[in-house]
């Protein structure tokens, strides 16, 4: 077999290698058994060190099982040789849509990116798999914008009985591989698999990395640990603060306990997204239901109410009538009070009905 060949039919792209690890290369590859595309670049991965192969596997099982769905979230495995040397495997080809070389996006945009993203996380998480690598280079988007989840190779499906087949008198076996310590990387892993022990794997672990991607998309900038920046501020966009208290603040903490899954996240991005579009404000109208906590209060009524007002020397008076009743009434106390009219709007909940009043002078 030729070195630019591999199996009976992918024939490598002279001088496209895409990548190169210490474990793995990726090579672009044509199909040369395919009459009808046969210009039609995939990606296969070979595996260097020999000595990966069951990590090498474990990644293929991994995709092929969350492929049996055909979930359009996650690369598909189209071809792999396992058994004998080389090994490798094969996948779609995006091009260079990976999002570090498309972000930052606009607000809209960027939210429905990660909605996609969130969907194919929870995914991968009713599997009881956890990610462990989800960052910028691992996300691609595919000819229709939609976000496709790369590089499993430190996937780790939770309560495997494989565990023990792992070797475990290799120290690296409980910690993430090279993958894991390149520039960029450093910026994504959780705090609590920083000692890449497996007994800390969580699925919200990836819950911490998803806010990191959002603050991504949005910045295009990478931050260390939970120092965020105050998006509202660094974009000029107070909706941002929908995002920052909603998202960032429930998922990029070190407690792993209090972050919210990937669904929750999801869910709330979705919350955020309609706010945004609808142009609401935080802590204006637009805000969450004090009552239910899930609608967002919309204006129904707006007006002037009539209200009396007393002076000092009115109130006193009631006040003294109240302790040592007087020959006069306090319906002729209120008659001495002034009228006013204050501009008021009335705020209903679009999902329960609770109703607000709001004085408009004051109402910010």
């Amino acid at each position: 077999m030729s070195r630019n060949t591999f199996g009976d039919k992918w024939q490598k792209v002279e001088g496209n290698r895409i990548a190169e690890g210490g474990q793995a290369e990726i090579f672009l590859v044509t199909d040369s058994q395919d009459s009808v595309t046969p210009n039609k670049k995939y990606a296969l991965k070979r595996l260097k060190n020999s000595k990966r192969l069951l990590r090498f596997k474990q990644e293929v099982e991994t995709i092929l099982e969350l492929n049996q769905k055909q979930y359009p979230g996650i690369f598909p495995i189209l071809d792999s040789s396992l058994e004998q040397e080389p090994y490798y495997f094969v996948t779609e080809y995006y091009g260079e849509n990976i999002l570090t070389k498309k972000a930052p996006f606009d607000v809209i945009k960027a939210l429905t990116i990660f909605i996609k993203i969130c969907e194919s996380v929870s995914y991968i998480h009713e599997n009881d798999i956890v990610h462990r690598d989800l960052k910028p280079d691992n996300i691609v988007l595919n000819n229709d914008e939609e976000p496709i989840i790369l590089d499993f190779g430190l996937g780790f499906k939770l309560g495997s009985s494989n565990l023990n087949e792992q070797d475990l008198t290799d120290d690296d076996s409980f910690r993430l591989t090279e993958t894991m310590e390149q520039i960029g990387s450093r910026f994504y892993i959780p705090p609590e698999l920083e000692t890449g022990r497996i007994d800390q794997v969580n699925k919200k672990s990836d819950s911490y990395t998803l806010g990191k991607i959002l603050h991504f998309l949005l910045t295009g900038k990478n931050f260390a640990r939970e120092r965020y920046e105050d998006l509202a501020k660094a974009l000029n966009n107070p909706q941002l603060e929908y995002i920052t208290q909603r998202i960032l603040s429930k998922t990029v903490i070190e407690d792993v306990d209090s972050r919210l899954s990937a669904l929750e996240i999801k869910e709330e991005a979705i919350k955020i997204k309609r706010l945004i579009s609808g142009g609401f404000y935080p802590n204006k109208i637009g805000s969450i239901c004090r009552f239910c906590g899930e609608g967002v209060y919309k204006s129904v009524l707006k007006g002037f109410l009539k209200v009396s007002r007393y002076d000092n020397r009115e109130i006193e008076k009631m006040e003294q009538h109240r302790q040592n009743p007087q020959p006069y009434t306090v319906r002729q106390i209120q008659a001495q009070a002034y009228d006013t009219e204050l501009p008021v709007e009335g705020l209903a909940c679009d999902v329960c009905g609770h109703i607000q009043f709001f004085n408009k002078s004051t109402f910010r």
